[in-house]
């Protein structure tokens, strides 16, 4: 177990959460705290909370919290202790050498093939930059190409060596398997031979959102078509890399995009490295797979606008029309940029020096140029500009918010001079075939009950959210003052902490959680209590335990608990900590009142259930346990103004 004075001040040493969390998705203000996509869920609305103070981050939606730490940790898929390590790194953070037990650093699968990814990215490096081969065949084919080195460094390319295996067999001197090697996908393995996937070609390494190798794409220098080599092979599926939820550049594009707030779509890793040296900093490509929507959704979690650049062709015009339908789908705004005939993004940035003004001059809004493209192909064809006003509301139909659908129906209606309620009777059409295919798919996967998702096996809490109102409570006023009290035996009095109060009369009552999560943190809580500047909510909110640190995260974000005592005349108290003397009280009070009733109930249900009404010593203590408890529970009434229940 690390200990928790070495975890405070690696977190003590990091930046702010928001500055952390910014690296991964666009964090927008929002009174005292920042909203953002929620990257652990499909969500197109900003349903992330992030606060600096305390540190911590809830999805109100899939109810995901924590620290930082958690959120590298889930986002990354790291260990406990690879996270801390992560962060130490990244931000130089100095600790003892034995700051943490060795033996509990194991590598994960998934982390081992992420590590050897990188060897082969640094192994493909060197090769081209410190080889006679690699210098002669690979550096020499890429400057030729225009592409310098400051790129080739930013996108760390690389050159496999064209001796069958010679990566391989290198990487297995090192210590790499083969097994593993194939696992990453950069060595093919047969019965009778062993070869490296990307021999002869110039490397580009593809990066998850973080920076680290997840895969390759390798581009041949050859130039006979004879032999029909393919140009571009990429890595397969793998453990590490699913081709369809990663875009290439990405990493390096992600703090212009957000500063932007703007990214442009291109195909090829070369489009993407030729705009970056034209100076165009926010591109990515969707190398080696169309545009899917896992990409859409990677994108959205920075910016709500995209601009397709495509190829001045019909397939490349095609293709962007693919690409938007679902960017449409998630409510994002689509721009395109067409290029000129015979052009592609790598060809015209490196021929027009003035390549950063045209795109900028040349963005046009996707469903207005779609418009206009699409009448001007109908010539005047009736049948034509029927299909084509069609296909367009088709497109708008897909579009989730209803003020943006509107927007476009406008310009849709006067683009292409017919009558708005006549597109909306179109319209309505798509919408009602889209309903039915739901309708259909709903029924052919219907949703299991609610009794039948339950776990029945899992001991309910009937007091589950007194003793939370209790916890937070404990979090976040804990070390608070309360009240004064005499000292017994004298006429000094002491100023009694909120902490202290609930652990008296917790204590007195003997009363404890079955729930296990909310009785270690009592149990934490109270061997820490009379600690000199022990500050709970930090403790808890970067706790080693996950399970500790994420409630204590969602509590902290809870602003407002509903029950009865946070209301008055219907309006919410702000400001608890002016009435921490009635309230704290209240909520101890009411606590007790739940366990008094159920108690009750418990009597009751018990006294009906002696079958031998002979055993009138059995019936009589019953009756007056019931009758104390009664007594009990009205005097906890009386003083939170209840009424106490008959019967």
């Amino acid at each position: 177990m690390i200990e928790q004075k070495i975890i405070d001040k690696i977190i003590q040493s990091l930046p702010p959460i928001d500055q952390i969390i910014s690296n991964y998705l666009t964090l927008k203000p929002k009174g005292d705290h920042m909203v953002g996509i929620c990257p652990f869920h499909n969500g197109s609305v900003p349903t992330l909370m992030v606060y600096n103070n305390p540190g911590i981050y809830r999805c109100v939606e899939c109810n995901r919290a924590g620290n930082i730490l958690q959120f590298i940790m889930e986002h990354e898929t790291l260990s406990f202790e690879q996270t801390l390590q992560l962060v130490i790194d990244k931000y130089q953070i100095s600790l003892p050498d034995d700051w943490h037990d060795k033996e509990e650093n194991n590598l994960s699968q998934p982390q081992k093939l992420i590590q050897l990814a990188e060897w082969c990215k640094n192994y493909f490096r060197n090769q081209l930059t410190d080889t006679d081969e690699g210098k002669s065949i690979a550096l020499n084919y890429l400057t030729h190409r225009g592409i310098d080195i400051e790129a080739i460094n930013s996108f760390q390319l690389g050159y496999c060596p064209k001796a069958h295996g010679e990566m391989t067999k290198q990487a297995q001197v090192e210590g790499a398997t083969i097994e593993d090697l194939e696992q990453i996908g950069v060595t093919i393995r047969r019965d009778n031979w062993i070869r490296d996937r990307f021999e002869s070609r110039v490397i580009f390494p593809i990066f998850n959102i973080s920076g680290k190798t997840i895969g390759f794409g390798g581009r041949t220098m050859a130039e006979n078509k004879e032999k029909k080599i393919a140009k571009y092979i990429n890595s397969p599926e793998t453990e590490i890399y699913h081709k369809s939820h990663v875009l290439y550049g990405l990493y390096q594009a992600k703090k212009e995009i957000i500063n932007q707030q703007n990214c442009y779509i291109v195909e090829g890793y070369t489009d993407v490295i030729s705009m970056h040296m034209a100076g165009v900093h926010n591109v990515v490509a969707s190398a080696g797979t169309s545009l899917t929507m896992d990409q859409v959704r990677l994108l959205r979690r920075f910016t709500d606008t995209v601009t397709i650049i495509y190829d001045g062709d019909s397939a490349g015009i095609g293709a962007a029309i693919r690409g938007v339908e679902l960017i449409l789908q998630e409510g994002m705004f689509v721009k395109v940029v067409p290029l000129p005939e015979g052009e592609d993004p790598d060809s015209f940035a490196r021929s027009n020096s003035q390549f950063k003004d045209y795109v900028q001059r040349n963005e046009k809004d996707f469903i207005e140029y779609a418009s206009i493209a699409r009448l001007n192909q109908t010539q005047n064809d009736p049948i034509s500009r029927a299909t084509a006003i069609s296909e367009i509301v088709r497109l708008i139909s897909i579009i989730p918010y209803l003020h943006l659908r509107m927007k476009y129906m406008r310009e849709c209606s006067r683009l292409m001079q017919i009558r708005e309620e006549n597109l909306y009777l179109e319209l309505r059409k798509f919408q009602e075939k889209h309903a039915e295919q739901l309708h259909k798919k709903s029924r052919n996967n219907p949703i299991p009950s609610h009794l039948e998702a339950m776990n029945l096996s899992q001991e309910v809490n009937p007091f589950d959210l007194e003793e939370q109102e209790i916890l937070r409570f404990l979090l976040r006023y804990g070390p608070m003052d309360l009240m004064d009290e005499n000292i017994e035996g004298t006429n000094r009095k002491r100023t009694l902490k909120v902490a202290n109060y609930i652990f008296n009369e917790l204590d007195a009552d003997q009363l404890s959680s079955i729930n296990p999560l909310y009785q270690k943190i009592l149990d934490e809580y109270k061997a820490h209590l009379n600690e000199f500047n022990f500050e709970p909510n930090r403790y808890f909110i970067h706790h080693p335990d996950i399970h500790v640190s994420k409630f204590a995260s969602k509590l902290l974000t809870n602003k407002y608990v509903e029950s009865k005592m946070w209301v008055q005349q219907g309006n919410y108290i702000e400001h608890t900590e002016d009435i921490l003397f009635t309230l704290i009280p209240k909520v101890v009070e009411n606590y007790k009142l739940s366990r008094v009733r159920v108690m009750i109930k418990e009597k009751i249900k018990g006294l009906a259930m002696i079958n031998n009404q002979t055993d009138f010593e059995k019936i009589l203590e019953l009756q007056q346990e019931i009758q104390n408890l009664k007594m009990i529970e009205k005097e906890l009434s009386a003083s939170l103004g209840q009424r106490t229940i008959n019967g």
